[in-house]
């Protein structure tokens, strides 16, 4: 749509949008939306020239140029259609809660991971425990860390709980792989997201390929 269209020729400074699952989600997205979006649009006309001067001389002048009009134009037209889209989907996510049978959606995949188990040969089987055993590690460590920033004062304990409900509304503790990094960003002292609100690594996502 509007919001991601800038992506088209290059802006990098889209924002990656709440991840909704229900209608209080829906309300957050949209409401940034309509925030940001017209935030973004007037500020990147100039904002945009300037970083395009700044990084590549004329040349990114010209295009920092043409990044801002477009910007102002589709991230305009973000806010305004946005809004309402993000809530009629949070309203549609809302209405199908009741109708998504999760309970039996796991209990079914773990009998058929126990069954796929099976069928593993000795050495398939080792690699398997590996992998779970790292993904359990990163499990553990986001639970001791959490433990231990209960004992450090309520301002990193605030800091911690707001950085960890931001990631999970964006999705971004959906895999081992994200959240393995997204730990190692906090234990360096830094932000678990971003300044767009994403992990950093967030490709890194499959269990498979935790290291």
């Amino acid at each position: 749509g509007f919001h991601n269209a800038p992506r088209l020729y290059g802006d990098t400074t889209v924002r990656t949008p709440i991840r909704i699952t229900g209608i209080k989600s829906g309300f957050r997205a949209a409401g940034e939306e309509l925030a940001f979006g017209a935030y973004d649009g007037i500020t990147g006309l100039w904002l945009q020239p300037y970083r395009g001067a700044r990084d590549h001389g004329a040349l990114g002048l010209v295009q920092g140029v043409g990044k801002g009009l477009g910007g102002f134009v589709l991230k305009d037209l973000a806010a305004i259609f946005g809004p309402i889209a993000y809530t009629m989907k949070g309203v549609h996510k809302e209405m199908g809660k009741g109708k998504q049978p999760m309970g039996f959606v796991r209990r079914s995949r773990m009998v058929q991971g126990a069954q796929d188990y099976k069928t593993l040969d000795d050495v398939k089987r080792r690699d398997m425990d590996g992998v779970a055993e790292r993904a359990w590690r990163v499990v553990t460590d986001v639970m001791s860390e959490m433990e231990g920033v209960q004992k450090e004062g309520w301002r990193k304990k605030m800091a911690f709980r707001k950085e960890s409900r931001r990631l999970v509304r964006e999705g971004k503790f959906e895999s081992v792989g994200s959240a393995a990094v997204a730990l190692e960003r906090w234990k360096m002292g830094r932000s678990m997201a971003d300044g767009r609100g994403a992990v950093q690594g967030e490709g890194e996502g499959r269990i498979g390929e935790v290291q």
